[in-house]
């Protein structure tokens, strides 16, 4: 390949943004939402490259939000993540991994980025593309306990509405609530089951789980405010698991302990030898 091609192809990294514009010619875009965009996710090794055996770009599509949901930051669902303050007026990026587009190398270099994340959520991006592949598998009968849990106020117990309660209140989906509302400054939920990660248990023998709850460190003058979040998200994940009733037919889960801790105080030892809790499978239905 000729020293042009290489030069012209210095200006996209991973994470460059697309003008919907130059999408919508190339034939990515599927109508004009002025809130679309689209995110190159090819390494920047692989772009850089002028051999010929690297004619191609991975593009997810992408758009522009002013919410943001705790369960979609700092990767802790696969599918969806929620990029926090992305842009200069302070919006949410919102990338899905799903209908990701493999384009002609040649196409992107026609146009210029619109404009590139910052090093911080380019790192992230990076993170939660790989998670994709490498997320940590629970036994189906872990998952299944969780599923079919309950959380039901035992003051509640002979209310008349008590059985409606049962049924509308799933563990998981009180989990999941609370992740939305107060998970926003999380980096991860990060689990032991102890010496049976990852076996498939019958219903007579319960799940001992550990869970660290793990804040954003975004500096030592922050610690104190970022462990309060923290320690605040562990609360109500505890009492969700107070409020847990399982079906004895598939066996129970009990929480041993939930700590809420910073990255500054998060070892690697523990990470090593933690799962990451991925909440994808909470949000999907069988």
């Amino acid at each position: 390949m000729n020293a042009s091609f290489e030069r012209a192809l210095c200006s996209w990294y991973q994470g460059s943004l697309i003008d919907p514009v130059h999408a919508q010619a190339c034939g990515w875009a599927n109508g004009g939402n002025a809130d679309s965009v689209f995110v190159v996710i090819t390494h920047d090794c692989d772009l850089q490259s002028a051999s010929e055996a690297e004619d191609t770009v991975e593009i997810l599509r992408a758009r522009w939000q002013t919410t943001t949901s705790g369960e979609h930051t700092f990767g802790k669902n696969p599918r969806i993540i929620h990029l926090t303050a992305a842009d200069e007026f302070g919006r949410t990026l919102v990338i899905e991994q799903a209908g990701k587009i493999v384009a002609l190398k040649s196409l992107l270099l026609k146009a210029s980025p619109l404009s590139i994340l910052s090093e911080a959520h380019r790192r992230r991006l990076a993170t939660w593309l790989a998670s994709r592949y490498n997320r940590a598998p629970f036994p189906d009968s872990f998952n299944n306990r969780l599923k079919k849990a309950r959380t039901v106020d035992g003051t509640k117990a002979n209310d008349k509405q008590a059985s409606k309660l049962k049924k509308d209140r799933a563990l998981n989906k009180e989990l999941l609530k609370a992740f939305e509302k107060d998970g926003l400054p999380i980096e991860g939920i990060y689990v032991s089951l102890g010496q049976n990660s990852l076996e498939e248990l019958g219903p007579e023998i319960g799940y001992l789980l550990d869970i660290v709850v793990v804040a954003e460190s975004i500096g030592e003058s922050d610690e104190a405010k970022q462990l309060e979040l923290a320690t605040k998200l562990a609360a109500l994940i505890r009492g969700v698991f107070d409020l847990a009733e399982w079906d004895s037919a598939i066996g129970n889960i009990v929480l041993s302990e939930c700590l809420p801790a910073t990255e500054f105080d998060f070892s690697l030892y523990q990470y090593r030898r933690m799962l990451r809790w991925h909440l994808d499978w909470m949000s999907t239905e069988d």
